[in-house]
């Protein structure tokens, strides 16, 4: 059995968890018209990609969260002196524990990762 690995992010006050899976990484291919290394690759990281990630991958925790949303969310972060960089790390992380980027995937030791079970 395997384990449904996340990472924990605080948002509006709140502690929500962003996970990538099949379904979320389809989406973000979909949304992007390319593959996933390609989105990694040739994408410029900045507010959209950042809103557009967080909301595939908060997805499976909250089915109606829109890009909005997540951007609203997102707003208030870095008003309260959250960086795009700081924001960004979860994502590197929820990449690397799904595991469909192969081994290769790699993000900085130093952040502990989360998980349900």
């Amino acid at each position: 059995m395997s384990l449904q690995k996340y990472v924990e992010v605080q948002l509006d006050g709140k502690t929500k968890l962003l996970r990538f899976d099949y379904n979320s990484v389809s989406d973000l291919e979909a949304f992007y018209g390319k593959g996933i290394s390609s989105i990694l690759t040739e994408e410029q990281m900045g507010f959209n990609t950042l809103r557009i990630f967080y909301t595939f991958g908060l997805k499976w925790k909250d089915h109606g969260i829109t890009p909005q949303r997540v951007g609203n969310m997102l707003g208030d972060a870095i008003d309260n002196g959250e960086s795009l960089e700081s924001l960004f790390k979860p994502i590197m992380k929820g990449l690397k524990l799904s595991k469909l980027l192969g081994d290769d995937f790699d993000v900085p030791e130093d952040e502990e990762v989360k998980n349900p079970n």
